[in-house]
């Protein structure tokens, strides 16, 4: 019988994750690029965000990728970004470049990416500037961005790199 509940409480979670997008403000410089360019052989990989197991069911985001090249830079630079099977194919993918104060060493705050063109592959490519400032994360945080660890994540989280911006 637990089993059950615990199956049931994470399905319930699940589709609560995708409910509603963020209001938060939208970085203005964020563009987008092509979306048949091909995923950079020096770009940095990361396991998706969701784990699996043997046993486990296939889920969207098995394949998962996203990539930030460089995966280094100061504030200004710009970044580029591509991912796959981060959000339903066809459909546009929510990006937000943040620092949440755990495992990440920078500001705490966020910027927001929304409706990034991806493709009926699940494909997305386009570039970013590193912003100077970020607002507030859930009323914490927010300001100039300082060298540290950053995240660029998918919202709901299926894909997530992190990224370091280091000084001038």
């Amino acid at each position: 019988m637990k089993p059950l509940g615990v199956v049931l409480c994470a399905v319930v979670l699940a589709g609560c994750a995708t409910a509603a997008a963020p209001t938060t403000p939208v970085s203005p410089s964020a563009t987008r690029a092509a979306l048949t360019t091909p995923v950079s052989p020096s770009a940095t990989r990361v396991a998706p965000a969701i784990p699996v197991s043997p046993s486990a069911p296939p889920t969207p985001f098995v394949n998962a990728i996203l990539t930030v090249t460089p995966g280094r830079a100061p504030v200004g630079a710009t970044v580029i970004l591509d991912g796959t099977g981060c959000q339903n194919p066809g459909q546009p993918t929510y990006l937000v470049f943040e620092g949440e104060g755990g495992a990440e060493t920078g500001t705490v705050g966020a910027v927001d990416i929304p409706n990034v063109p991806t493709d009926t592959s699940g494909h997305f490519h386009i570039s970013f500037t590193i912003p100077a400032q970020l607002h507030s994360l859930q009323g914490r945080g927010g300001g100039l961005v300082r060298p540290g660890t950053y995240d660029f994540t998918s919202k709901p989280v299926a894909c997530l790199i992190q990224f370091t911006v280091t000084a001038s």
